[in-house]
């Protein structure tokens, strides 16, 4: 999996929350290409929601059910907002 930075203007109808949630971790916003809505740019994973966006964030679509046909190979974070750091001196204390 590839992670890509972008700036969080260019998804300029994703809120500010939401872009957090997404460089967090708690959310994930993913690049695709998608044969059945040839519009979406971008693919976001909400809790148990997922949404289809254009390359803008205006939602296309949103789903129940993970398309299990969809392709992604790069997580998009954002570039210009604080991001999620990752636990380097984890150690676990019951071994």
């Amino acid at each position: 999996m590839n992670i890509k930075e972008i700036e969080s203007v260019g998804l300029k109808q994703l809120t500010g929350t939401t872009k957090d949630l997404i460089n967090m971790g708690i959310w994930f916003l993913y690049e695709t290409q998608y044969d059945k809505f040839p519009a979406a740019k971008y693919f976001l994973s909400a809790d148990k929601k997922y949404y289809l966006l254009t390359d803008n964030g205006d939602v296309i679509t949103s789903l129940s059910d993970y398309p299990v046909d969809l392709e992604y190979d790069t997580r998009i974070i954002f570039s210009d907002m604080p991001k999620f750091e990752p636990i380097k001196n984890f150690r676990r204390l019951w071994a």
